[in-house]
C-alpha cells in the first residue's frame, strides 16, 4: 500500500492507497464527471444520503469537492485497479487532532459492484490511513436505523454500537433513529487480522 501525505505551496498532493483489487485516490474537482453526478441523482444510491435532498449539478458537485482541504476533511475516489473505473467515494472528515477523533462515510455509486466486497477492502485502506498515517485515535460513523447495509458493514469492519439518537433523521414522511458506531486504534488492530482471514476466504467469490 502506498501512503503519501505531502503539501506544496499550500495545495495537497494526491494520496493513493492501493489494495489488491481496488484503489483509493484523492478526488479533485476535475475528476467529477457526468457519471459521478448521475450516482447522486440515483434514488437507490442516495436513499440514506443527504444529497438526495438537493438537485446535484456538475458545477455544484465540483464546488463541493473543492471544499475538501485534505487536512481535516479528505475525499477519495474508489477505483477498480484493473480497469481504472471510478466506482464511488469515501470521506474522512471532522478530523480533530486534539481529541484524536474523526468520522467517515462512503458511497458506492456503481450498483453492479454492490455485494462484491468493495467496501471491505477500501475501508481497510481508509482505516489504516487514518490510524497509521494521520494518527487518528478513534473513528466514528452514523447511519439511519433502517440502513441495514451500512449497519452490517459497521459490524463487519469491527465498529461497536455506542448510542442511538431518537427520531434524529427524517426519512420520507417519518422521523427515524440514527445509530452511532465507533472503533479505536487498538480495536482496529485486533479486528484487522480477523478481517484479513475473511477477505482471503471470499476473494475468489467477491461476496464480502
Amino acid at each position: 500500500m502506498t501512503e503519501t501525505v505531502e503539501r506544496m505551496a499550500g495545495a495537497p498532493k494526491p494520496v493513493t492507497l492501493d489494495g489488491q483489487r481496488y484503489r483509493l485516490h484523492t478526488l479533485l474537482p476535475d475528476d467529477v464527471t457526468a457519471r459521478y453526478v448521475s450516482w447522486l441523482r440515483d434514488p437507490e444510491v442516495t436513499r440514506f444520503l443527504e444529497v438526495r435532498l438537493n438537485a446535484p449539478t456538475l458545477e455544484g458537485v465540483r464546488e463541493w469537492v473543492a471544499g475538501f482541504d485534505h487536512a481535516r476533511r479528505y475525499l477519495f475516489g474508489i477505483y477498480a485497479r484493473d480497469s481504472g473505473q471510478h466506482l464511488g467515494t469515501v470521506t474522512l472528515y471532522d478530523w480533530h487532532p486534539y481529541h484524536g477523533t474523526a468520522y467517515y462515510g462512503y458511497m458506492l455509486g456503481e450498483r453492479e459492484y454492490w455485494g462484491r466486497g468493495v467496501m471491505t477492502e477500501v475501508l481497510t485502506l481508509l482505516f489504516d490511513f487514518a490510524f497509521d498515517t494521520l494518527g487518528v485515535r478513534k473513528l466514528n460513523a452514523g447511519a439511519y436505523v433502517e440502513n441495514i447495509a451500512s449497519i452490517v458493514n459497521f459490524q463487519k469492519m469491527g465498529l461497536h454500537p455506542e448510542g442511538v439518537l431518537r427520531q434524529q433523521l427524517r426519512l420520507d414522511d417519518r422521523y427515524v433513529d440514527e445509530v452511532l458506531y465507533g472503533i479505536d486504534r487498538e480495536q482496529w488492530a485486533a479486528h484487522k487480522a480477523t478481517l484479513a482471514e475473511l477477505q482471503a476466504r471470499v476473494q475468489d467469490t467477491g461476496s464480502a
